[in-house]
């Protein structure tokens, strides 16, 4: 019994041992787990904040500028007859407006009514303290124009005149208006150096609105309006009788539209309004101009007591029709009115000629007309003039430029409006061309 107890000693001492060893080779021998680390979430940098760039605002220099009479601002403009209006709409007599061409401050304009100032195309020269002495310097220069002091008209405008007889004088034939804008007209000479005394009372001549460019104003500071006329005048004598008769287009009526029309002794008159339009032009946005109308063949004559037009559109494909169901003429591509002639007795043997293509302003009261205001009326081409005499129109003859019936050449308004002639494969021609826009 004692050795069994022995032997059970034995072995609880022994596995005491064994399970009480070093703990330090017990934590060697035991596999360490590597700590695995939790990414912290990313903050996100922040974003690189690129600027919007300021636009850059171009400068916008302008050639002139008006100023009130304390040298307060009114309004700035490239065109010098725009900055001269809206001067002159400010002035008074306590408040005399001026104008400075900005890139040297020279005075262009200041008003005075004791003053007239001398231009060249768009330039301004000098001042004058007389209108004779301002218009004897004008004269000299076919681009001039001399404006009073209150800026109200023009009151000479440059010329230029061709003729064979050297002793006419440009500033002393009749027809001239300085407030019409720019035209050129074609004179046929005087009853009283035609054979017999009688002066021309029948005309014909085509008009090639297939050719001509018209373009509508741009800038309306001085003018309510424009219109592009194409027409013969009879002038006649003791006692005065004046008819313009052609064909015009009105700026405020049909864009790129013409109508019939006399001008009787400055009373405009517009027949057929129900007969519609003997032409139209196109709209051509490249250009800004209306072009590609139809050729016109214009008669107008004397006739017992009326003057006479009428209007043949020469193009077989052109939509323009006679509209007035009432007309004998309905339907065809022709037109016939009468205008009688308001005066008794008149003079039909003394009647002077002239063909005519014109720009005219319709202006508002107390203005000068614009030069610059962007419009145009160009290549107006007239072709197979002919006229005759009073009691002779059977006999017509070629108005030529070196034919009995041609007088001289006067372009009015020469800054912007020139006057060509000569002969093509058609025959002779004359062409016309009235710009006033900024060169």
């Amino acid at each position: 019994m004692k050795r069994f107890l022995s032997f059970l000693m034995i072995i609880g001492c022994a596995f005491a041992m064994f399970s009480c060893g070093d703990k330090t080779d017990n934590i060697e021998n035991t596999p360490v787990e590597t700590p695995v680390e939790t990414p912290l979430p990313e903050t996100p940098l922040p974003e690189t904040v690129v600027p919007t760039p300021v636009p850059t605002v171009p400068v916008v220099t302008y050639k002139y500028t008006a100023y009130n009479e304390d040298g307060s601002e009114i309004a700035s403009s490239d065109n010098i007859w725009n900055a001269i209006v809206k001067a002159r709409d400010k002035s008074k007599s306590s408040n005399k407006c001026y104008v400075l061409k900005n890139d040297d401050e020279t005075t262009v304009y200041k008003f005075d009514a004791k003053t007239y100032y001398g231009y060249l195309s768009e330039e301004f020269v000098q001042s004058f303290t007389s209108e004779s002495t301002a218009i004897a310097w004008a004269k000299k220069y076919p681009n001039s124009y001399v404006m009073n002091g209150k800026a109200t008209e023009f009151v000479y405008v440059g010329k230029s005149l061709e003729s064979k007889d050297t002793s006419l004088n440009k500033d002393s034939v009749y027809g001239i208006e300085n407030q019409s804008g720019s035209y050129g007209f074609l004179y046929s000479k005087p009853a009283s150096s035609l054979s017999g005394g009688n002066g021309f009372t029948y005309c014909q001549f085509e008009v090639s609105l297939s050719e001509a460019k018209l373009k509508y104003y741009t800038d309306d500071c001085n003018e309510i309006g424009w219109n592009a006329y194409v027409f013969a005048n009879m002038t006649m004598s003791s006692p005065w009788v004046s008819c313009d008769i052609g064909i015009m287009n009105i700026s405020t009526g049909t864009p790129g539209g013409w109508v019939p029309c006399f001008n009787i002794m400055g009373t405009m008159y517009n027949p057929g309004p129900k007969a519609g339009l003997v032409s139209t032009m196109e709209y051509n946005e490249e250009t800004g101009y209306w072009e590609n109308g139809d050729d016109l063949l214009i008669t107008c004559w004397i006739w017992s007591n009326y003057f006479v037009l009428n209007i043949k559109n020469l193009n077989p494909e052109s939509d323009c029709y006679n509209l007035d169901k009432d007309d004998p003429l309905y339907g065809t591509r022709e037109w016939e009115y009468l205008c009688e002639i308001p005066v008794a007795n008149f003079n039909a043997a003394s009647t002077k000629l002239l063909l005519a293509a014109s720009n005219c302003p319709v202006q508002k009261a107390g203005s000068f007309w614009n030069p610059r205001c962007g419009n145009a009326f160009e290549n107006v081409v007239f072709r197979n003039m002919k006229v005759a005499q009073w009691g002779s129109h059977s006999d017509i003859s070629d108005y030529g430029y070196d034919h009995s019936g041609f007088h001289y050449i006067l372009t009015m308004g020469a800054d912007n409006a020139s006057i060509t002639h000569g002969t093509d494969s058609e025959g002779q021609y004359f062409t016309i061309n009235m710009s006033n826009y900024t060169r």
